[in-house]
């Protein structure tokens, strides 16, 4: 079953520098090459309250779709880990709703 995924994305590290386009791109291309698409909504600003010190940190974010089998939530699941060690993060979000997703071809007209 189909299922859709939302992940955040940082726009810029800890210290608030920018997230380079290339790293932004590479990991654009290995969601593509292993789900066949993705879905940028678009940027997103977004509050968490860090574990270690209680402060309040907001970040820029690139909100993202992907439709993705249920079997292969936990390879999505691995990929985010490592964009989060990459990108020094505490935590990534990652939400997998119960929504229906299907993917519609156009009607033929006869």
């Amino acid at each position: 079953m189909l299922k859709r995924a939302t992940l955040l994305i940082p726009l810029t590290f800890n210290d608030g520098t920018i997230v380079p386009r290339p790293m932004l791109a590479a990991m654009e291309r290995e969601i593509f090459l292993t789900f066949q698409g993705w879905t940028l909504v678009g940027e997103v600003k977004g509050a968490y309250q860090m574990q270690q010190t209680g402060q309040k940190n907001i970040d820029r974010l690139l909100h993202v779709w992907v439709v993705l089998e249920e079997s292969d939530i936990p390879k999505l699941r691995d990929m985010i880990a490592r964009f989060g060690t990459t990108l020094g993060q505490v935590a990534m979000y990652l939400e997998i709703s119960e929504s229906h997703v299907e993917l519609v071809p156009p009607r033929v007209e006869d």
